[in-house]
Parts: structure tokens; sequence; C-alpha cells
């Protein structure tokens, strides 16, 4: 950000710059007038002859370019104070909010927040799925993602080359009841969705595919996607009853994404094979 100091150079940088155009103006301008007094005082004998005529056009024309370019450049230069003005004027306005902005962006940038979407239906979680070589997805229940993906799920299970890594909440933990609660089920009924939901992803399994299905004992506060070890998106939960799409939080490398790495890692210690 420009402070008086700089604004001063910058003008008086500006100045020079339009007093070299101004002398160029004279001089072209004298130049055309010297030509003429020279044609009308020392070669006036030669008035018809053409190289008279052509020396009095050229003389002519380095007068009007002088004038013009005189004008010019003193007209561009004053709209251009203008639009400097009004530029400075609006920066030191929106000063802190600027400064805000970029304090912001900077630590955005270390935390490795790379993107964000207001609304989990604008994030497209199939291509997430099908690419990663490692895939490690924490969910509550996943009544709903995983039927919803399923056929990006089944090219990615039938691929013996990727590792597919699920976390569902374990149906005898104590946060499962907890969670039916708050999706308004019961206990039974939330782990009988729960284990049809692991029997959609047990039937696409092949002798060779590379899927693990684990049972954590922890209480969820968002879903958790996160591939090839620095690809991380997360999608927060909401506290109410009530069911609204969340918005997806996108990160690429970075301090949280080595941090929900290392949370990963303790999770898959502490959970069991479903």
């Amino acid at each position: 950000m420009e402070d008086e100091s700089d604004i001063l150079k910058n003008n008086a940088s500006g100045v020079r710059f339009v007093f070299k155009h101004l002398l160029a103006s004279i001089f072209l301008a004298a130049l055309g007038i010297i030509i003429i007094v020279l044609l009308d005082t020392t070669f006036r004998a030669l008035k018809e002859r053409t190289y008279y005529i052509i020396f009095e056009h050229i003389a002519t024309a380095l007068i009007i370019a002088g004038i013009w370019h005189a004008i010019n450049h003193l007209f561009i230069w004053k709209e251009f104070i203008c639009i400097i003005s009004r530029l400075i004027n609006l920066i030191n306005s929106d000063k802190i909010e600027i400064i805000r902005a970029i304090n912001t962006a900077r630590r955005d940038t270390e935390l490795g927040l790379t993107d964000a979407y207001n609304d989990v239906g604008d994030f497209n979680f199939n291509e997430f799925i099908l690419h990663p070589k490692e895939l490690t997805i924490v969910l509550g229940q996943g009544f709903g993602w995983v039927p919803h993906h399923i056929d990006a799920l089944r090219l990615r299970i039938s691929d013996p080359q990727k590792m597919t890594k699920f976390f569902f909440i374990h149906p005898d933990s104590k946060a499962a009841e907890l969670i039916a609660k708050k999706i308004q089920l019961e206990k039974e009924d939330y782990c009988r969705k729960a284990q049809a939901t692991i029997q959609i992803l047990k039937q696409e399994m092949k002798k060779d595919s590379n899927l693990l299905i684990y049972g954590h004992f922890s209480v969820p506060h968002h879903s958790v996607y996160f591939a090839d070890k620095n690809s991380l998106v997360i999608t927060p939960y909401f506290f109410s009853h009530s069911r609204r799409n969340p918005p997806v939080f996108v990160f690429n490398k970075g301090a949280f994404v080595t941090k929900v790495k290392l949370d990963l890692e303790t999770l898959e210690t502490e959970s069991t094979i479903l």
C-alpha cells in the first residue's frame, strides 16, 4: 500500500514525464517555425520549386505535430491523475478490508484450504472417488451417501490397484444411540440401516478388492474424505434434528491435512473391522 511519500514520488516522476513531452512538443514546433523562417528569408526566390513546397509542408506538419502532441499529453495526463486519485481514495477507504482479505488468504494457504462450496450438492464426489490410489472415508452412517455414489464406488472397489477404507460408527458404540436420536430413529432401526449400508459395499467386493470397513467408537462432528495422503474434503454436521445440505471445504496439503492424516491413523488403531 502506498503512503504519502510514495504518492509524492510518483507525482514528481509524472511531472518529469509530462515536462519531457512538452519539451519534445516545443522542439517540434520550433523546428517547424525555423524551417518556415529560413524558407521565407533565405530561399524566398525558390518558392516555385518543388522541394521548397515539400519543405514548407514538412515545416507545417512539424508545427501541427508539436502543438497536438502537447495538447494531447496534457489532457491525457490530467485524466490519468484523476483516475489515480480516485483509485487511491478507493484503496484508502477499503484499506482495512483489503488487509483482512490478504491476511485471510495467507492463513488459508498455510492451512491448505484451496476451495469451498456453499452446498454439498455442488461438489463432484464421483471424481474424488474414482481417481485416488488411496481413499479413506469417515461417515456417521452413510445411509444416503453410499447408495447415491454407488456407481463410482463400484468402479473403485472393483479395481485391485486402489485401496479404500470406510469408517462408520460402530453399532455397539454409545455414540450410535446418540446419533440415532439426532436423526430421529430408534437405535434398532439405526443399526439395521447401518448394516444395510455396509452390506451394499460388501456386495461390490471381488476377490482382489482392497476394501476395508471399520467401526469406530467416536462421536463424528463431520464427514471426512481423505485421498492419497494430501487431498482432504470436509463436510461439517449441523446440530439440530433438521436436515439441510452442509458446505464443503477442500484442502490440499497444508498443516490441517497433516493433522487429519495423523488423526485417521490413530482412529484406525482404535477401530475394529466390521
